[in-house]
């Protein structure tokens, strides 16, 4: 078990942070400078906990994996429960990052071993993939709705002129 567990909440912005035991509460900018900074000055043994955020924990992740610094990246709805099971309803960043450090105290967390630089590489190609592939088929669906459209406004078309003749 880890001397120090910190719990972080991720924005695009900023990473909210709390340290248990000693408490400490503070912030810093998510930037790839900022996190270096800040990681540089952690003991080895301090495990991080934080939830697997889309696009906000890149820059985190990289540099723990760089680092081989253990971290715990936890499913969003398993830390709102557990938020819930020790009562704390409240949902600000600052007790985000508290009730992430509790988890990490509490729970035997496992380590989540990052991907290497190829594999992430990979998943970001097939991620691309997939919403290509699922914009090509709503395209697909809106060009035969339209051309469904088209035919039924040429049908009333016809069905007005031939009711309403027009005559020069």
């Amino acid at each position: 078990m880890p001397n120090a567990v910190i719990g972080c909440d991720l924005s695009r912005a900023v990473i909210d942070i709390c340290e248990l035991p000693s408490g400490w509460i503070g912030q810093i900018a998510n930037t790839p400078d900022a996190i270096a900074a800040w990681l540089d000055t952690l003991d080895h043994d301090t495990r991080l906990v934080f939830e697997a955020t889309s696009g906000c924990d890149g820059d985190l992740i990289a540099a723990l994996a760089i680092r081989s610094h253990p971290f715990s990246c936890v499913n969003p709805r398993q830390a709102r429960e557990f938020a819930r099971a020790t009562g704390t309803l409240a949902k600000t960043d600052r007790v985000d990052a508290r009730v992430l450090a509790q988890m990490g105290t509490a729970l035997d967390l496992p380590a989540t071993i990052p991907l290497s630089p190829a594999r992430s590489q990979l998943a970001d190609f097939l991620r691309r993939r997939r919403q290509l592939v699922d914009m090509r088929k709503a395209e697909k669906l809106h060009r035969h709705s339209a051309g469904q459209l088209d035919a039924d406004l040429e049908t009333a078309s016809e069905s007005r002129s031939t009711a309403f003749p027009i005559h020069p």
